[in-house]
């Protein structure tokens, strides 16, 4: 197969919190490998959430409740005392919806920032990426904690070239540590991860053609993200599978990453997780 050209310069992309670390050589096929600037891990940190605190926060979600109710150390505290969760809920079975967003409120905990390099924030019942700058990439997370799920989300580029990346984290643990699996418009695709701050792609030394081809439209992203299992399927059409025991649990997000041009901007929508099966 017909490898991704690499890219000849290396990104300094730098911005808000740990959102901007470049993982464009990795995705391109460069062996060069990049960090963040310690000046640039000050901004939008977000605190993991607790067992006990998710116990609680599944029993909300799955109520239609939100989160943003009850503050998150108000429920780590009440779950405390309460004991142990598996009485405050029934086991979680394949298919049980663990998470839901329509982004139609801006409270259901995505980060919110503005930057003239890049943004993320709610948008119109959506949730809009904007990357202004080359050679960069965004993530956000909802700040919850899981293990086995499948994430699903549409996406729907509305701006900027097709030589892109946009797609979904799972298992993040911090801004050193997580999964991230993605297409782009033009056609590739590729599953990688970030472990003690080092990325590399786990399904070839670059972004490879995908099986569905170019996408446009609104995109069906799919990932499973399943014991050491990571699979990737766009439009119903598996693209990508990899395995990696590293990471087991985590939160779930968004990402979005420009290469040799600027000026993109992706909308997700209808944001949901199920438990995956054993």
């Amino acid at each position: 197969m017909q490898l991704r050209r690499s890219r000849s310069e290396h990104s300094s992309a730098s911005g808000p919190s740990h959102r901007a670390v470049p993982l464009i050589e990795v995705l391109r096929g460069s062996q060069a490998i990049q960090t963040s600037s310690p000046a640039n891990l000050h901004l939008h940190v977000r605190r993991p959430v607790g067992n006990a605190t998710m116990c609680l926060a599944q029993v909300f979600i799955s109520s239609g409740a939100s989160m943003t109710a009850i503050g998150k150390a108000s429920l780590a505290l009440t779950a405390a005392m309460l004991g142990a969760c598996g009485w405050l809920m029934p086991p979680m079975h394949a298919g049980t919806l663990l998470f839901q967003d329509d982004f139609s409120s801006p409270a259901t905990g995505w980060d919110r920032f503005q930057d003239p390099r890049y943004s993320a924030d709610y948008e119109e019942g959506s949730y809009r990426i904007r990357i202004t700058e080359p050679n960069s990439d965004v993530w956000t997370t909802p700040g919850i904690e899981l293990g086995d799920v499948i994430i699903s989300v549409g996406v729907t580029k509305t701006a900027g070239p097709d030589d892109n990346g946009f797609g979904i984290v799972c298992r993040y643990r911090n801004s050193g540590n997580f999964y991230f699996l993605l297409v782009s418009s033009d056609g590739y695709s590729g599953i990688g991860q970030v472990l003690d701050g080092r990325r590399n792609l786990l399904t070839g030394n670059a972004m490879l053609p995908s099986a569905v081809g170019p996408l446009s439209g609104n995109v069906r992203l799919e990932a499973r993200c399943v014991s050491s299992t990571l699979t990737l399927l766009a439009n119903g059409i598996q693209v990508d599978q990899a395995v990696s025991e590293a990471l087991t649990i985590g939160d779930v997000g968004l990402m979005a990453a420009t290469y040799s041009q600027g000026g993109l901007e992706v909308l997700f929508d209808d944001f949901s997780v199920v438990q995956a099966g054993g």
